[in-house]
C-alpha cells in the first residue's frame, strides 16, 4: 500500500519521482498479489509532463511482478481526480490480467481484494 500524508500540496516534481520509483521498488521487491495506492490525501495534480513517466514506472514494476489487483483511492480534489485518471491512462501497457479499479474509500477497495 501506497498514500499521500497530508501537507503535500508544494510537493516538486524531484520529490514526485524519488516518492513513485520508491513505490515501484517496494513493489518489484515485495511481489504482491495486490497493491492499493491510497491518494484521498494527495493534494497536487500530475504535470502532463510527468503523467506518462509516473504511469509506466508504477505499470511496469507490476507487470514485472505478474499484479493482479491495483486498486486506486481517488484524491478529494476534482483536478487532482481528473489527473490520476489521465495518469492511468497515459501507461498504455496495463494488460487485461491486471485489474485496475477506482475507489473513494479504503474499505471497498479492501473488500474488492477479498473478491
Amino acid at each position: 500500500m501506497s498514500y499521500w500524508k497530508e501537507g503535500n500540496e508544494e510537493i516538486t516534481e524531484a520529490d514526485i519521482r524519488h516518492n513513485i520509483a520508491q513505490a515501484a521498488d517496494l513493489i518489484q521487491t515485495y511481489r504482491p498479489k495486490y497493491f492499493l495506492a491510497d491518494d484521498s490525501n494527495r493534494q497536487f495534480i500530475y504535470e502532463a509532463r510527468i503523467q506518462k513517466w509516473v504511469a509506466q514506472t508504477l505499470a511496469s514494476a507490476c507487470l514485472s511482478i505478474g499484479l493482479k489487483k491495483y486498486a486506486l483511492i481517488f484524491p478529494h480534489g476534482l483536478m487532482a481526480k481528473l489527473s490520476t485518471e489521465l495518469t492511468v491512462d497515459a501507461a498504455g501497457v496495463i494488460p487485461s490480467s491486471t485489474l485496475i479499479k477506482y475507489f473513494d474509500n479504503r474499505q471497498d477497495a479492501l473488500d474488492w481484494f477479498k473478491q
